[in-house]
């Protein structure tokens, strides 16, 4: 139940944000696509920085580190493709 929530989550997220990108061009549309594209990029950003100081001060081990960090990067491929 709780993979079927976050993927359920996951896909209303995606749907957001191609709404947000690809809605009608009348200018403020695309302003905001630009706008929520740059706000994903920096808690992208917030993330993988969270992620490596935890791995730092020894909160989380290096693999669940990695890995983290590896569906960070595939969010952000997906997400900026």
């Amino acid at each position: 139940r709780a993979a079927q929530a976050q993927y359920e989550g996951y896909l209303s997220a995606q749907q957001t944000i191609t709404e947000a990108r690809s809605g009608p061009d009348d200018g403020r549309d695309a302003e905001r696509g630009r706008a929520l594209e740059a706000l994903l990029r920096r808690a992208s950003d917030v993330e993988r920085q969270l992620v490596l100081r935890e791995r730092r001060l020894g909160e989380v081990s290096a693999a669940t580190a990695d890995e983290v960090l590896r569906d960070i990067e595939n969010r952000a491929l997906r997400d900026f493709s």
